[in-house]
């Protein structure tokens, strides 16, 4: 039986880890996907445009090619390529972005309020997008 795998799709927020981050150590931010390229090259290579939330006011639009290295049901393991598509040493992984994930990383996020009161995994696209993409 296959299972399937890990997909994303455009107009909705992940949870992303970078490591190494930008100081060193690890870089999560919630980030917002807005498009998905697959460039052809049989080699798994991606281009990927998302609104990254924790970044820097002002510089959070980006635009990285990525390199799949795996695809669970749940993640996506990828290598952040340069211009060249050389592999760099910087990795990322994609998942689902959940109640839980946040709690641990961003628990201000949770506690923002929004119109729809509790935030629970229904409604944690809508909440984000009211509070993240303002």
């Amino acid at each position: 039986m296959v299972e399937d795998l890990f997909t994303l799709e455009k107009h909705r927020w992940y949870a992303w880890e970078m490591l190494p981050g930008y100081t060193g150590s690890r870089y999560y931010s919630p980030i917002r996907v807005e498009n998905i390229q697959p460039l052809q090259t049989g080699r798994g290579i991606l281009e990927l445009r998302f609104w990254n939330a924790c970044y820097a006011e002002g510089v959070q639009s980006f635009v990285l090619r990525l390199m799949v290295l795996h695809r669970g049901q749940e993640y996506m393991i990828v290598k952040l390529l340069y211009g060249d598509d050389s592999e760099g040493d910087r990795c990322g992984i994609i998942s689902p972005i959940t109640s839980s994930w946040l709690q641990c990383h961003f628990p201000e996020v949770l506690k923002k309020p929004s119109t729809s009161g509790l935030v629970d995994e229904v409604d944690l696209e809508l909440h984000l997008e009211r509070i993240l993409n303002s």
